[in-house]
């Protein structure tokens, strides 16, 4: 039995609307979705719950479907509804009373391959039956929620994000989110999690995982994108799991930043010729698994007139203990990580080689610049013309340079030099990131010729490393020729799309495996819903 206890988590994110209140304007009219397997114990008082919720229930429509029960859950929901369904704007009820389980099931608390095709099937109709309706939203509600706070319903409204739930309150540890999950899609146990659980913490939480009480804004354009059916995703190698699938949908509906163009309307637009912006090449750096962010930044490039190539990233989900042994890969022996208190993580490992691999080619291809961009930015006003402003410069004031970044997240208070002479540059102190940033030969050779295989770190600690403006005397002593050559555009150029704890935010780094390390990996059963 799982009891309400107000603290929503977030997963996606979402356009901002005015709310405009007032007691001229109607409550905003709610599907609430309801799938009943042998809940004969819970019904009572999660229906009792329900009818005292503190919303107005003429804008309230059910949709119930029950089946496969050895109970008389069926019996239970239809004495409710004879006397309570007449009160609500509408109910949708289909029961199932000749269902008795499936054949690949070893007991009714088991969640076999059919009865998982069976779920992911009832919630994409619960799903498409709100938006079919135009209901502003809908509520898929687990009929073992107890709804112990009346005006839940309003107070997860008023958060205004596309998809919401409530923090529910159970026996032990178990609730109704997950602060981590790994690359295979499964639960990963993260310092986040108890702080949530046993509100040290209050307010709305963005993670990657949600279920049993989860209100959907059919109101906001992202929402198109949700979906429980796995067949709807593209590239999608996850479990079969109604819960995962939408998850992983909701984590890939990011906001665009590129202009909306109908499809049918392409052909009379006529896009300039796209170019490198004066340097070499232009590299973006993309997982495979991640075409949502590829398509866009291909869009975007179309448009900022960028002929860039498309680099396929390493996937640190992929990676095995016998790859690393392979590319004789060794962890820096005193690195861990300063904020998240863990060692190196397969993802950051993955990211790291994926750059590699673009500074490989610099020194390949005999490339006297280039610039390098991750495949989540977003990018300031005339960003073109900016670019060309700061190479102009450095060609003028014949400048020394390695790496010149377009985007990052500055780690220092203390004011940072201007380059004598300029308007757009400064010396980089300690810094995050490796969003985007143009790259010289002389810097891709010093990137190289430091070995940073033999002794590996995030690449975003290792540039800071090499330049020697890191404040870990203990980590630069693997580096002795610490002479890159680091300046920053200022202002920026580039930002990322999503910031840690904003809601639409996805880490492939953060969120994956420890490298030499799969211990802190659970992957629990499934309750029984």
């Amino acid at each position: 039995m799982k009891l309400v206890v107000f603290v929503c988590v977030i997963l996606i994110s979402s356009t901002v609307f005015f709310e405009i209140s007032g007691e001229d304007f109607k409550k905003p009219t709610i599907l609430i979705t309801i799938l009943v397997r042998n809940k004969a114990h819970t019904l009572p008082y999660f229906l009792t719950f329900l009818e005292q919720l503190i919303y107005p229930k003429e804008r309230i429509h059910l949709w119930i479907y029950s089946d496969n029960n050895i109970d008389n859950s069926i019996e239970i929901l239809t004495l409710w509804l004879n006397n309570e369904s007449s009160k609500y704007h509408g109910v949708e009820v289909n029961f199932d009373e000749a269902s008795s389980g499936f054949k690949d099931e070893n007991g009714i608390a088991h969640w076999s391959t059919q009865r998982f095709l069976h779920m992911i099937n009832l919630r994409e109709k619960a799903l498409d039956a709100g938006r079919n309706i135009w209901a502003d939203f809908v509520w898929m509600l687990d009929a073992d929620v107890f709804l112990t706070n009346p005006n839940i319903l309003n107070e997860l409204i008023s958060k205004n994000e596309t998809v919401v739930a409530p923090l529910l309150k159970s026996d032990g540890l178990y609730s109704n989110f997950w602060a981590g999950m790994t690359d295979d899609f499964y639960y990963l146990r993260t310092e986040k999690y108890e702080p949530i659980l046993f509100r040290e913490v209050k307010g709305c939480f963005n993670v990657p995982m949600i279920h049993s009480a989860v209100l959907i804004d059919l109101r906001k354009h992202t929402s198109n994108n949700l979906t429980y059916d796995p067949k709807n995703l593209n590239q999608y190698n996850g479990p079969t799991d109604d819960i995962i699938t939408f998850a992983v949908s909701a984590n890939n509906s990011a906001d665009n930043n590129y202009l909306p163009l109908s499809m049918h309307l392409d052909q009379f637009v006529q896009y300039p010729i796209q170019d490198t912006l004066q340097v070499d090449k232009i590299y973006m750096i993309n997982l495979l698994r991640r075409p949502e962010r590829r398509n866009r930044m291909h869009k975007i490039f179309k448009e900022l007139e960028i002929r860039a190539e498309t680099i396929d990233a390493v996937d640190g989900s992929t990676l095995s203990l016998e790859d690393l042994k392979t590319l004789e890969i060794e962890i820096m022996p005193e690195y861990i990580d300063p904020y998240h208190n863990r060692p190196m993580t397969m993802g950051e490992i993955g990211c790291f080689l994926s750059h590699y691999i673009v500074w490989n080619k610099v020194v390949k291809n005999g490339f006297k610049n280039i610039i390098v961009l991750e495949d989540d930015v977003r990018f300031e006003p005339f960003f073109n013309q900016k670019v060309n402003y700061i190479l102009k410069e450095l060609e003028n004031l014949q400048l020394k340079w390695d790496l010149i970044y377009l985007g990052r997240k500055r780690l220092t208070e203390n004011a940072e030099p201007w380059i004598s002479g300029s308007k757009y540059l400064v010396r980089a102190s300690y810094s995050y990131w490796t969003l985007g940033y143009i790259l010289s030969a002389s810097g891709a050779k010093k990137l190289l010729d430091a070995m940073p295989l033999k002794q590996l770190i995030p690449v975003d600690e290792y540039l800071p490393i090499l330049s020697d403006v890191h404040p870990r005397d203990d980590w630069k002593v693997y580096y002795p020729n610490r002479n890159l050559i680091m300046l920053s555009a200022h202002p920026l150029l580039i930002y990322p799309t999503h910031y840690t704890g904003e809601q639409g935010y996805v880490s492939d780094t953060e969120n994956s495996t420890i490298a030499f390390n799969d211990q802190n990996i659970d992957k629990p059963e499934r309750e029984d819903l």
